[in-house]
Protein backbone atom coordinates (compact mmCIF):
# COMPACT_ATOMS: atom_id res chain seq x y z
CA UNK A 1 0.00 0.00 0.00
CA UNK A 2 2.73 2.51 0.39
CA UNK A 3 4.59 1.50 -2.72
CA UNK A 4 1.88 1.94 -4.97
CA UNK A 5 -0.24 5.06 -3.72
CA UNK A 6 -1.85 7.64 -6.36
CA UNK A 7 1.03 10.65 -6.57
CA UNK A 8 -1.59 13.60 -5.66
CA UNK A 9 -3.78 12.33 -3.27
CA UNK A 10 -1.50 9.76 -1.67
CA UNK A 11 -4.37 6.93 -1.40
CA UNK A 12 -4.11 3.66 -2.70
CA UNK A 13 -6.09 3.01 -5.63
CA UNK A 14 -6.31 -0.94 -6.89
CA UNK A 15 -6.03 0.03 -10.66
CA UNK A 16 -3.59 2.22 -10.41
CA UNK A 17 -1.56 0.21 -8.40
CA UNK A 18 -1.93 -2.81 -10.69
CA UNK A 19 -0.59 -0.58 -14.06
CA UNK A 20 2.52 0.68 -12.07
CA UNK A 21 2.61 -3.10 -10.44
CA UNK A 22 2.88 -4.34 -14.25
CA UNK A 23 4.72 -1.42 -15.47
CA UNK A 24 7.77 -1.66 -13.02
CA UNK A 25 8.00 -5.48 -13.91
CA UNK A 26 8.22 -4.79 -17.62
CA UNK A 27 11.70 -2.36 -16.57
CA UNK A 28 12.70 -4.89 -14.23
CA UNK A 29 16.26 -6.09 -15.59
CA UNK A 30 15.96 -9.37 -16.65
CA UNK A 31 18.64 -12.70 -16.10
CA UNK A 32 21.99 -12.08 -17.69
CA UNK A 33 23.16 -13.92 -20.27
CA UNK A 34 26.76 -15.25 -19.02
CA UNK A 35 28.54 -14.07 -22.40
CA UNK A 36 32.12 -13.58 -23.37
CA UNK A 37 32.36 -9.72 -21.92
CA UNK A 38 30.94 -10.96 -18.36
CA UNK A 39 32.83 -13.98 -18.45
CA UNK A 40 36.22 -12.35 -18.84
CA UNK A 41 35.07 -9.24 -16.14
CA UNK A 42 34.18 -12.02 -13.51
CA UNK A 43 37.31 -13.91 -14.53
CA UNK A 44 39.70 -10.76 -14.33
CA UNK A 45 38.36 -10.06 -11.10
CA UNK A 46 38.17 -13.84 -9.24
CA UNK A 47 41.91 -13.75 -9.85
CA UNK A 48 42.48 -11.01 -8.15
CA UNK A 49 40.98 -12.74 -5.30
CA UNK A 50 37.92 -11.09 -5.21
CA UNK A 51 34.62 -12.51 -4.23
CA UNK A 52 31.91 -13.24 -5.90
CA UNK A 53 29.73 -10.99 -3.74
CA UNK A 54 32.20 -8.69 -4.40
CA UNK A 55 32.09 -9.01 -8.17
CA UNK A 56 28.94 -8.36 -8.71
CA UNK A 57 28.46 -5.40 -6.51
CA UNK A 58 31.06 -3.86 -8.50
CA UNK A 59 29.21 -4.46 -11.38
CA UNK A 60 26.44 -3.05 -10.33
CA UNK A 61 28.54 0.00 -9.14
CA UNK A 62 29.57 0.51 -12.58
CA UNK A 63 26.22 -0.48 -13.91
CA UNK A 64 27.81 -3.32 -15.72
CA UNK A 65 26.03 -6.06 -16.60
CA UNK A 66 26.73 -9.36 -14.89
CA UNK A 67 25.18 -12.57 -13.68
CA UNK A 68 23.92 -13.31 -10.08
CA UNK A 69 26.59 -14.81 -7.30
CA UNK A 70 25.13 -18.33 -7.17
CA UNK A 71 25.68 -17.85 -11.38
CA UNK A 72 29.46 -16.93 -10.90
CA UNK A 73 29.72 -19.87 -7.79
CA UNK A 74 28.18 -21.97 -10.83
CA UNK A 75 30.63 -21.15 -12.84
CA UNK A 76 33.95 -21.87 -10.87
CA UNK A 77 32.73 -24.98 -9.49
CA UNK A 78 32.37 -26.23 -14.01
CA UNK A 79 35.77 -24.61 -14.26
CA UNK A 80 37.24 -26.66 -11.02
CA UNK A 81 35.18 -30.18 -12.71
CA UNK A 82 36.90 -28.88 -15.93
CA UNK A 83 40.66 -29.22 -14.44
CA UNK A 84 40.22 -25.07 -13.90
CA UNK A 85 41.65 -23.19 -10.87
CA UNK A 86 39.30 -20.25 -10.73
CA UNK A 87 38.24 -21.87 -6.71
CA UNK A 88 41.66 -21.32 -5.70
CA UNK A 89 40.91 -17.64 -5.62
CA UNK A 90 37.58 -18.32 -3.68
CA UNK A 91 37.85 -17.79 0.18
CA UNK A 92 36.19 -21.27 1.48
CA UNK A 93 38.03 -23.13 -1.66
CA UNK A 94 35.11 -26.02 -1.55
CA UNK A 95 36.64 -27.42 1.46
CA UNK A 96 34.13 -29.99 3.29
CA UNK A 97 34.43 -28.57 7.08
CA UNK A 98 33.34 -30.69 10.66
CA UNK A 99 29.73 -30.04 11.45
CA UNK A 100 29.83 -27.52 14.87
CA UNK A 101 28.32 -29.00 17.78
CA UNK A 102 29.92 -31.70 17.48
CA UNK A 103 30.88 -33.27 21.29
CA UNK A 104 33.91 -35.16 20.23
CA UNK A 105 34.97 -32.79 18.32
CA UNK A 106 37.66 -30.20 20.53
CA UNK A 107 39.14 -27.82 17.91
CA UNK A 108 38.53 -23.76 18.80
CA UNK A 109 38.14 -24.64 22.54
CA UNK A 110 39.94 -22.07 24.19
CA UNK A 111 41.26 -22.94 28.15
CA UNK A 112 40.21 -20.74 30.37
CA UNK A 113 37.84 -18.59 28.58
CA UNK A 114 36.15 -15.52 29.70
CA UNK A 115 32.42 -15.68 28.68
CA UNK A 116 31.04 -12.14 27.32
CA UNK A 117 28.25 -12.00 29.89
CA UNK A 118 31.25 -11.31 32.32
CA UNK A 119 32.72 -8.37 29.61
CA UNK A 120 32.38 -4.71 31.90
CA UNK A 121 29.66 -3.24 30.44
CA UNK A 122 31.31 0.22 29.24
CA UNK A 123 33.15 -2.39 26.81
CA UNK A 124 29.64 -2.71 25.14
CA UNK A 125 29.58 1.05 24.26
CA UNK A 126 32.32 1.21 22.18
CA UNK A 127 33.37 4.66 22.78
CA UNK A 128 36.46 3.39 24.44
CA UNK A 129 39.62 3.41 22.06
CA UNK A 130 40.80 -0.18 22.49
CA UNK A 131 37.46 -1.82 22.87
CA UNK A 132 37.56 -4.17 20.16
CA UNK A 133 34.93 -6.35 19.04
CA UNK A 134 37.52 -9.22 17.05
CA UNK A 135 37.25 -12.90 16.83
CA UNK A 136 40.72 -14.59 17.73
CA UNK A 137 42.47 -16.19 15.41
CA UNK A 138 44.93 -18.93 16.19
CA UNK A 139 48.19 -19.68 14.59
CA UNK A 140 50.10 -22.95 14.02
CA UNK A 141 50.50 -25.02 17.34
CA UNK A 142 47.29 -23.04 18.93
CA UNK A 143 49.92 -20.43 20.29
CA UNK A 144 47.94 -17.92 23.15
CA UNK A 145 47.88 -14.93 21.11
CA UNK A 146 46.17 -12.95 23.89
CA UNK A 147 48.64 -13.76 26.53
CA UNK A 148 51.68 -12.47 24.05
CA UNK A 149 49.36 -8.94 23.56
CA UNK A 150 48.80 -9.03 26.95
CA UNK A 151 45.03 -8.60 26.60
CA UNK A 152 41.86 -9.32 27.82
CA UNK A 153 39.55 -11.25 25.77
CA UNK A 154 35.72 -11.98 26.35
CA UNK A 155 34.28 -15.21 24.40
CA UNK A 156 31.16 -14.96 22.98
CA UNK A 157 29.01 -18.40 22.41
CA UNK A 158 29.13 -20.20 19.78
CA UNK A 159 25.74 -19.60 17.23
CA UNK A 160 25.22 -16.55 19.24
CA UNK A 161 25.94 -14.21 15.92
CA UNK A 162 24.64 -11.55 17.60
CA UNK A 163 27.63 -11.84 20.25
CA UNK A 164 29.81 -11.33 17.18
CA UNK A 165 29.06 -8.63 15.29
CA UNK A 166 30.42 -8.79 11.66
CA UNK A 167 33.72 -10.81 12.55
CA UNK A 168 33.05 -14.01 10.33
CA UNK A 169 33.44 -12.15 6.88
CA UNK A 170 37.08 -10.28 8.54
CA UNK A 171 37.97 -14.39 9.50
CA UNK A 172 37.29 -15.10 5.68
CA UNK A 173 39.54 -12.51 4.72
CA UNK A 174 42.01 -13.75 6.94
CA UNK A 175 41.71 -16.99 6.24
CA UNK A 176 42.16 -16.42 2.61
CA UNK A 177 45.67 -14.94 2.38
CA UNK A 178 46.56 -17.10 6.13
CA UNK A 179 45.13 -20.26 5.85
CA UNK A 180 44.98 -22.83 8.81
CA UNK A 181 48.08 -23.69 10.23
CA UNK A 182 49.57 -21.02 8.97
CA UNK A 183 52.71 -20.18 11.65
CA UNK A 184 51.90 -16.40 12.63
CA UNK A 185 55.43 -16.12 14.09
CA UNK A 186 56.81 -16.18 10.40
CA UNK A 187 54.60 -13.13 9.64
Amino acid sequence: LRRKPEGRSGLYKAELAQRKCESSHIEKNKKEIFTGDIKTFVIHYLVQDYSPEQIVGYANRLDKPCVSVERIYQFVWEDKKNGGSLYKHLRIKGKKYKKRGNLNNARGQIVGSVDITQRPKVVEKKERFGDLEIDLVVGINHKEIAKQLNIDFFFAKPHHNWQRGANENLNGLVRQYFPKKTNFDLI
